[in-house]
């Protein structure tokens, strides 16, 4: 078993990334395995999203989000965002 974790540290290197990225493994965005809230602070949540490449290899994806409606409930608002049944 094996894979690789990406870490952006701001908003817009993710932003600027996700499709090239995307494109690169050959995945969908919305189809991933796990997706979650690790951490939240200063108004801004960090969102883990682990995407399974094949049988043994997966990508972690590491990334700030921001929800500018509700301060302190970003991890919450971000969870409920992140349970989409799969099927």
């Amino acid at each position: 078993m094996g894979g690789y974790i990406l870490f952006f540290d701001d908003m817009a290197s993710y932003d600027e990334n996700i499709d090239e990225i995307l494109a690169f493994y050959n995945i969908d965005k919305d189809l991933y395995e796990y997706s979650g809230c690790i951490s939240e602070g200063q108004g801004i949540s960090w969102m883990e999203e682990l995407y399974m490449l094949g049988s043994d290899d997966a990508l972690v994806m590491i990334h700030p989000y921001m929800n500018k409606k509700r301060r302190g409930y970003d991890c919450l608002i971000a969870k409920s965002q992140s349970t989409k049944l799969k099927v």
